[in-house]
């Protein structure tokens, strides 16, 4: 009987066999951790991506995740879909479904310093259904990052995404106080204090992948001690019950009389002191870089994105908004701009151009350099490589030529507008579904802010920027 393998063909670098219903197409994404592949399963006739990975432990980690959260439908909640698994001699394979090209490499690659608000608020209401849904089955997934979020589809369902890569993510009952966790520029004040973690450490690095959005990277790579004070400096110094948690909080503060903390000086820590070369001094700064201030739509998006921003990087985790309030937070309702008429917004293929705007060519010189050294990860490069080929490219203009175009550009427009009632467009373009229990109407609580007050701070920005 013959071998019932299916042969690597020359030139494709896959180091392994895969069973014979597995059509190698493409590698696609190379890393310490393994290799993806690109592959055409021929008894589902669908193409998938398998991940072939080196490391046993890690790998048979990450399948006895995915299964328990594939169990739970929580592919359906913008989470990679996970099909199966299966043993090689070079080591674990696990098939996903194909997916097109990071966020990170999406940005880079066509020179967006800044996607705009309505973009942004798409992809944040995604990412917090995805934490949203972990945060109810009590997984951290430890490893959000620009890398980990990937376009679908970016032709077809432009800016639907999912949540990748659950090889680091853990079971809350097996958060390790004092463990480390989280890339470097992502990382939150607890896990670098070795304080008490939970679900929050990932609403931290959503604030900071939601800044990236914006074109700033807020932290730049450098030792534990430069970044808890660059923290401090740009958020102000955690309190003291918070501090008298850490098990490292010693390494970077001292302790006075008074039970007060005050932080160390980099001499004092034995860390080399870096100077910060970033002029953002608060988020505040966000809400009136490069911003016409005539459209009064985007001056009220901006202004409520960079509050919702506010609330995800609290440096105190306890104060720290949830996934479920992110999304009924007026910048994902959208309440804010009730009674501001609506433009017309463009179609994806004008908003992949670099964003006209004053002082581009200055701000995307340092957004480059802050989102390339964003990614610290040794598995940057492993998922984000899934891009569409030319090839892919190609059969899919094709194929949207010949079937019913208007359809296709209606539905890009109604992404685009965000599928909201009064639009008449499907709701289903990017906009996730919710469990059942998530309510979708905004709600005052202690963390929201009233509407008379938001209403004059509101009024008091604007007219801020008037003065200038």
């Amino acid at each position: 009987m013959g071998d019932t393998r299916y042969q690597t063909p020359k030139g494709n670098d896959l180091p392994c066999t895969l069973p014979e219903n597995y059509e190698v197409l493409d590698i696609v994404g190379k890393g310490c951790y393994g290799v993806v592949a690109k592959c055409y399963k021929q008894d589902s006739k669908e193409t998938v991506a398998v991940k072939v990975s080196q490391y046993t432990k890690t790998a048979k980690k990450e399948i006895s995740m995915l299964t328990n959260l594939m169990k739970k439908g929580l592919h359906k909640y913008n989470i990679i879909q996970f099909h199966e698994s299966f043993e090689l001699e070079e080591g674990n394979a696990l098939v996903f479904e194909i997916l097109d090209i990071s966020l990170h490499d999406y940005m880079t690659q066509r020179h967006i310093a800044r996607l705009p608000s309505y973009v942004i608020r798409a992809l944040i209401q995604q990412l917090a259904t995805a934490l949203n849904v972990l945060k109810k089955v009590g997984v951290i997934h430890t490893d959000i990052k620009m890398d980990n979020i990937m376009l679908v589809d970016r032709l077809r369902k432009p800016f639907r995404v999912k949540l990748i890569d659950f090889g680091l993510a853990i079971p809350r009952s097996q958060a390790r106080q004092g463990g480390v966790y989280q890339p470097h520029p992502y990382r939150s004040p607890e896990i670098i204090l070795g304080a008490p973690f939970t679900e929050a450490i990932d609403m931290w690095s959503l604030g900071c992948v939601m800044a990236l959005m914006h074109g700033r990277r807020l932290f730049p790579r450098c030792s534990e001690h430069n970044l808890i004070k660059y923290m401090t400096d740009f958020f102000g110094q955690p309190a003291d019950d918070f501090l008298d948690t850490g098990l490292k909080t010693e390494q970077f503060f001292e302790k006075h009389s008074g039970s007060q903390w005050s932080l160390k000086k980099c001499e004092e820590t034995g860390s080399p002191g870096q100077r910060r070369r970033y002029t953002l001094c608060s988020l505040d700064a966000l809400k009136t870089m490069d911003l016409d201030e005539e459209d009064l739509e985007e001056v009220t998006d901006r202004w409520e994105s960079i509050e919702l921003m506010k609330k995800m990087l609290q440096m105190d985790p306890r104060e720290r908004i949830t996934p479920k309030k992110v999304l009924r937070h007026p910048f994902i309702t959208k309440s804010h701009l009730i009674g501001i008429s609506w433009s017309t917004f463009p179609s994806e293929d004008v908003l992949v151009q670099p964003l006209d705007s004053r002082g581009l060519k200055e701000i995307w010189l340092t957004a480059k350099e802050e989102i390339f050294y964003s990614t610290g990860s040794t598995s940057d490069s492993f998922w984000s490589a899934l891009t569409t080929t030319p090839k892919d490219v190609l059969h899919q203009l094709t194929c949207s030529v010949n079937s019913s175009s208007q359809t296709e550009q209606h539905s890009q427009r109604s992404f685009l507008t965000g599928g909201f009632p009064h639009i008449s467009s499907p709701t289903d373009i990017f906009w996730s579904v919710q469990p059942e229990n998530i309510v979708d109407q905004p709600i005052n609580s202690d963390n929201s802010t009233s509407p008379e007050v938001l209403t004059t701070a509101k009024q008091e920005f604007m007219n801020s920027i008037n003065r200038i």
